[in-house]
């Protein structure tokens, strides 16, 4: 073991004036030799990014900025992304850029952000985009990740613009149908629409690849679907629609604008939270179908207080879902994910849109039926 500093002699140096150089510890001091310079460091991490086929990862001291900066601009340069893994190590880039130490470097991924990128074909994640890395271009979002078949041709990479465009057409097509089968009183066609909007989206969900034709076809699906039941509703209590268009597009407005300002983050906690949640109340709702089947009840769809609360509480948790869309679009946004991807973040509103609009307009026949 190494010798103990002899804080003595360190104190009579400091009194005689002299002055006392800065001393400080690191892994391997008591080694011979000299560590590499950081160029060096840059320089090997440029060719390994570069060269690897796969992901790369890489561990560093959370306060090591001048080696995440190195990493940063090596990836940056064979065209892939980063990934931040750990409370430390995010709380200190944050801290660095804010201070401008990563200026000209892209923002880096979160792990929850990376899941939400498509799975290539071996069923990995794919993070990284390498489509012109092993020739060294610069970075160029729209390329296929690694894994997928190429086709040659380069595609725009996904913007907000995408995302609003491919949102308002799937709406369109539901307010469409669902307007069609009111009109024409198709109320027997809900259950087929039921089960097309069901097998639809398991499809989109398990395939986890963009397909505007299937987005289209559930949107018409759910829009018959809606339509049939909002005119049931409708005829019961006249106006009731309207009210549920109306609040349903009232809580999407006001929870962009809680996600936009930052009023409420959307972090990996409040993520499991939120999916909890709605775990929690499809499992109670599915429980009550399931009693209802052999005549009991759990007072949570008969209109009495309970259900009131229930209501408000469902309601609760699909406006939360919305936080978890709007933050899937956005990372989709920054991964700078091929256009067509827009599709599949409408598909999540739609389906988080149908279900608070189903609920809403539940919630306001508890309030016609008690007057």
């Amino acid at each position: 073991a190494a010798a103990p500093t002899d804080e003595a002699r360190l104190r009579a140096l400091g009194d005689e004036g002299i002055p006392i150089a800065l001393v400080c510890d690191s892994t391997n001091a008591l080694k011979d030799g000299e560590s590499p310079s950081e160029d060096q460091v840059a320089a090997t991490l440029d060719a390994l990014i570069a060269e690897s086929p796969h992901r790369v990862a890489i561990t560093t001291f959370a306060s090591n900025v001048g080696r995440v900066i190195s990493v940063a601009r090596a990836a940056h340069k064979a065209g892939r992304q980063v990934v931040m893994s750990g409370r430390a190590l995010h709380r200190i880039t944050t801290i660095a850029r804010e201070l401008g130490m990563l200026e000209g470097i892209p923002p880096f991924l979160d792990q929850d952000a990376f899941r939400t990128l498509p799975r290539n074909q071996q069923g990995q994640y794919a993070g990284f985009y390498t489509s012109p890395a092993a020739q060294g271009a610069a970075y160029a979002p729209g390329y296929p990740a690694a894994g997928y078949p190429q086709t040659g041709t380069v595609e725009r990479p996904m913007t907000i613009d995408d995302v609003i465009m491919r949102t308002g057409i799937t709406l369109a097509v539901a307010f469409a149908t669902g307007a069609l089968t009111v009109y024409f009183h198709l109320y027997s066609w809900a259950l087929p629409a039921l089960i097309v909007g069901l097998v639809t989206s398991l499809i989109i969900i398990f395939k986890r690849t963009p397909s505007a034709p299937l987005v289209l076809l559930y949107s018409a699906a759910e829009g018959i679907l809606l339509g049939a039941i909002t005119g049931l509703f409708e005829m019961l209590y006249p106006g009731i629609a309207f009210q549920a268009i109306l609040g349903t597009f009232g809580v999407f407005a006001a929870m962009l604008v809680v996600y936009k300002t930052g009023a409420v983050r959307v972090t990996p906690r409040l993520t499991k939270w939120i999916i909890g949640a709605t775990v929690g109340v499809v499992v109670v709702m599915l429980a009550d179908l399931v009693i209802h089947l052999f005549g009991g009840d759990l007072g949570i769809r008969d209109g009495g207080p309970v259900a009131i609360i229930f209501s408000l509480l469902v309601i609760g948790i699909a406006s939360f879902n919305l936080l978890l869309d709007f933050d899937q679009a956005e990372n989709m946004i920054r991964a700078g994910m091929p256009a067509k991807w827009a599709w599949y973040a409408a598909f999540g509103l739609m389906v988080t849109l149908v279900w608070l609009y189903l609920e809403i307009l539940r919630l306001l026949s508890y309030f016609q039926r008690s007057n």
